[in-house]
């Protein structure tokens, strides 16, 4: 009702830039946008954010990583959450996957953590759900992924389980399927690790993707990447 001030100026609607200063009535605000380059690893140099506590994951609705809004959680899963997000930037529907916070990790674990998975970036298929970018977010890490409409292989199962055995021709289609995502996989030394019928998306039209990329572990003997203990034991038995 005071109105809005952007540097000084009353505004009824205004572009912003980084470092802007919004006056409301008695409150002063800094707009402040982090650089992000979903093409290097500049998403890992955010600083750690002030403020509230976040004490549960449901609370990330509503906030803002980066260029992503988060909007309603999709799954609860053993290691966090997946929200649906709008990628502000791009005017399209992401996945967002938070995980919960590790008291063992350290910082520079969580970094390579996140080298690890943005290494994966690169890899397109059809088949494999496909990954943004990635950030820290205070002891948070978070990931930013496609959005796959649809039920993973378990809701599939379950769905149907009380009807009978899932018909053969559509357990063909998935085992192709992700074959052909394993491939991808395999071609760039790349193990994935949790494959199970929580990571296998299934889309509308009957296609199906390979998630769970956050496991994933690079075939290599660069030790300075690795991000498991040696001996650790990791996804889904």
């Amino acid at each position: 009702t005071s109105g809005t001030y952007v540097a000084g100026q009353r505004v009824e609607k205004q572009a912003l830039t980084s470092g802007d200063e919004i006056s409301l009535g008695c409150s002063k605000l800094t707009f402040q946008v982090d650089a992000v380059n979903e093409k290097t690893n500049e998403s890992l140099k955010q600083p750690t954010p002030t403020g509230k506590a976040i004490r549960n994951l449901n609370e990330f609705v509503g906030r803002q990583l980066h260029h992503y809004l988060i909007e309603q959680p999709l799954v609860e899963t053993t290691a966090g959450a997946v929200f649906l997000a709008q990628d502000v930037d791009r005017s399209r529907e992401v996945a967002i996957k938070v995980l919960s916070p590790n008291p063992d990790e350290d910082d520079s674990r969580r970094r390579r953590f996140l080298r690890g998975v943005l290494s994966l970036k690169d890899l397109q298929h059809r088949n494999l759900v496909r990954l943004y970018s990635a950030g820290n977010h205070g002891p948070y890490v978070w990931l930013a992924m496609e959005y796959v409409p649809g039920e993973n292989l378990r809701q599939v199962i379950d769905r149907i389980g009380s009807v009978g055995m899932i018909d053969w021709r559509i357990a063909f289609r998935v085992a192709i399927d992700i074959a052909r995502a394993l491939t991808v996989l395999e071609e760039a030394r790349v193990v994935h690790r949790n494959i199970t019928p929580h990571s296998i998306l299934r889309t509308p039209d009957g296609q199906s993707k390979l998630a769970g990329a956050s496991l994933a572990k690079a075939r290599d003997n660069d030790q300075s990447q690795q991000i498991t203990r040696k001996g650790e034991v990791v996804g889904e038995v």
